[in-house]
């Protein structure tokens, strides 16, 4: 027997299905999958249904805005990381920590779209928030301040760019982590600080191979960088 288009059922095995075909590097396959999750979940919250609820409306979409930034396909991933952010606003408040990571994530293409001023703006209230919800040393403001600096080196600004990367790497060496993100701090750091420009990357090289598949193509952009 077929279950009805709204069934919490159904919504939870597009879900699955959806977090399933990201995960086996199928993200192309994904994306539809998640869009559907989302219409069925914003059609149930139209007609006063359980799982159409503010919370499960901003998971499916920031969940959906990621994979499509992942893809590189920027400009479609922004009406849902809005709608994952008015969504969480809506449910838990202006500084709920899931603000904070959707306006990272709006930050990152407001950035690759050249709205720097905007993209540095919601940085701020991300880490704002974060900052309160956490204390000062979560790794994830070390997420906030390196998109920061990144923005901050990509429109003519070294001096500022240095200090927020400079954070973002004492966060990450005082939390061990992901050692791919470590590399990426390294990498994005060492062209700003000439002196140590090259005992930076070789750290960076040597994080990025620690990371394995995951930090593969940062290990090539670093050993070109190095002439190795």
């Amino acid at each position: 027997r077929s279950l009805p288009p709204r069934h919490p059922n159904l919504i939870s095995a597009l879900d699955n299905l959806g977090s399933t075909l990201d995960d086996a590097g199928r993200s192309e396959e994904a994306v539809p999958v998640i869009l559907r999750t989302l219409e069925l979940r914003r059609e149930a919250r139209e007609h006063d249904e359980a799982p159409g609820n503010d919370e499960q409306i901003a998971i499916s979409a920031n969940n959906l805005g990621d994979v499509l930034m992942r893809l590189d396909r920027m400009d479609e991933a922004v009406p849902h990381i809005e709608l994952a952010c008015s969504s969480f606003e809506a449910g838990f408040g202006p500084e709920h920590p899931n603000v904070g990571i959707c306006l990272n994530n709006l930050a990152q293409v407001r950035h690759h779209q050249g709205r720097h001023d905007e993209a540095l703006a919601q940085l701020d209230r991300a880490l704002q928030i974060h900052a309160k919800a956490y204390g000062e040393e979560h790794p994830f403001l070390a997420y906030h301040w390196y998109e920061r600096g990144v923005i901050l080196a990509a429109t003519g600004q070294p001096a500022q760019a240095r200090q927020a990367l400079e954070r973002a790497l004492q966060i990450r060496e005082a939390t061990p982590g992901e050692p791919h993100l470590l590399a990426e701090t390294l990498e994005a750091l060492a062209p700003l600080v000439p002196k140590r420009r090259r005992a930076l990357l070789e750290r960076a090289r040597d994080n990025y191979t620690a990371a394995g598949e995951a930090g593969a193509e940062g290990r090539a952009r670093v050993l070109a960088a190095l002439g190795e």
